[in-house]
């Protein structure tokens, strides 16, 4: 069946719901669990940051980059709750190409991620 299950994880409701249907499935399954977290880059004009606060992109790069890593402790803390050690990566870059990027440089099997929910 499935050896190894990548879940997409950006914090929101939905990507938690995939979090937690993964956790189920490695559990079930005795597979490998790893949670990838895009972060995206910062858009081009953010360099106007500089013109008003110099090293202000630097700031910004900063405070994202400790964003997506603590999003990565709670992927982790979630999954250890429930008996599963997950792998955890942390890419930057366009969601789509970076998340089929590690899923086929991890060779998952399964790529669970979440959909908003529609009434």
């Amino acid at each position: 069946m499935f050896k190894r299950i990548l879940v997409a994880y950006d914090g929101s409701a939905e990507s938690g719901r995939a979090l937690h249907t993964g956790i189920h499935l490695a559990k079930a399954l005795n597979a490998e669990l790893r949670a990838v977290s895009v972060q995206k880059k910062l858009p081009v004009y953010a360099t106007y940051v500089d013109v008003g606060m110099p090293g202000g992109t630097v700031i910004l790069r900063q405070d994202t980059a400790t964003y997506y890593r603590e999003l990565q402790a709670i992927a982790q803390q979630t999954a250890l709750r429930e008996g599963i050690v997950p792998l955890t990566e942390l890419v930057e870059g366009e969601e789509v190409q970076e998340i089929v990027e590690c899923v086929q440089r991890t060779r998952s099997d399964l790529l669970v991620v979440g959909i908003p929910r529609h009434s």
